[in-house]
């Protein structure tokens, strides 16, 4: 016979809990990290904010260093490039007010290109932007891409259409295609117009999700251990979400709800609360998991926390 006193609400406990059965105060100690798991978890997350800082502050520094090198394409090196793809230019007649060169592709070339030069900025900068806003109001775009600095702009569209435009220096390029959208894509880059930023240092920052990756999945692993199931389940597609269905709430349907799109977000913020309650976190402990799950759930698995399943953790 146990006989426990509550310290909160001052009754005679006779039964093994981890909670007093009037008041719902927590009996035992509060669940603690052992030194190896702070050492590892301390470790993994400073190795993981190196790598990004390190990834992305370096592509973020030679990504403009990339495009202060770009210059732009010469008419003569456009006209040459386009007779090069078998294609044949044309000359707008009547051209722009402003506008020294204007060329484009004729309607026989897989690729719709034109190509012109400014005299004045602000004419430069007009059509620009109302080419730009002709290309946004394309309703059939998939993804989009758009680079601003004061001496390099572009903005680029892909889905049932590709549509590019790219304004550097006193000039404009637009490219356009339906059924040759790679050869479409490659025409600026072969022209020296796209900026290209050390890839390598961006290799990094992919590591770094990698890494955050296989954190998850230890954790769950550890979690699933918690939980009194074999560790591997969670790689078990179906069956790994109606276990977490079932822990987390009662029933196994429940886990379901991690498979459809949009309501799984949501879901997966509830379920991190509800983590927290059936391993004994209080209100902020519940909150501080769903606000920054990839520090606490961390902490949850590596920690001493046991698997209670209490009354008010089961739907019925």
């Amino acid at each position: 016979m146990i006989n426990n006193i509550c310290n909160k609400c001052g009754r005679t406990i006779d039964v093994v809990g981890v909670f007093c059965p009037y008041c719902g105060n927590r009996l035992e100690e509060k669940p603690k990290l052992k030194k190896s798991s702070k050492i590892f978890l301390i470790s993994y997350a400073v190795v993981l904010l190196l790598l990004l800082v390190i990834g992305m502050g370096a592509f973020s520094i030679s990504y403009p260093i990339a495009i202060s090198k770009i210059e732009a394409a010469t008419p003569e090196e456009f006209t040459r490039y386009v007779h090069n793809m078998g294609c044949e230019t044309r000359e707008m007649e009547d051209s722009l007010e402003g506008v020294s060169f204007h060329q484009y592709t004729d309607e026989s070339c897989p690729v719709q290109i034109e190509y012109l030069t400014f005299l004045n900025a602000d004419t430069r900068v007009d059509f620009y932007r109302d080419k730009k806003s002709s290309i946004k109001e394309e309703s059939s775009y998939q993804q989009y891409s758009e680079i601003n600095f004061p001496s390099y702009q572009s903005y680029t569209i892909r889905g049932k259409k590709y549509q590019s435009i790219i304004m550097v220096d006193d000039m404009i390029l637009s490219v356009e295609s339906f059924s040759h959208q790679d050869l479409a894509e490659q025409v600026a880059d072969d022209l020296g117009l796209i900026p290209h930023g050390n890839a390598s240092w961006w290799r990094l920052s992919y590591v770094a999700i990698l890494m955050l990756l296989l954190l998850g999945i230890l954790c769950f692993f550890k979690i699933m251990v918690k939980f009194g199931k074999s560790g591997w389940i969670i790689f078990v597609p179906i069956y790994n979400v109606l276990v977490l269905g079932e822990k987390l709430y009662g029933k196994k349907w429940y886990g379901l709800l991690y498979l459809v799109p949009i309501v799984n977000i949501v879901f997966f913020l509830v379920s991190c609360y509800q983590l927290g309650k059936v391993f004994n976190r209080d209100d902020i402990g519940c909150i501080l998991l769903v606000v920054l799950p990839q520090i606490f759930i961390p902490i949850l698995a590596f920690d001493t926390s046991k698997y209670v399943e209490r009354k008010e953790n089961v739907t019925r």
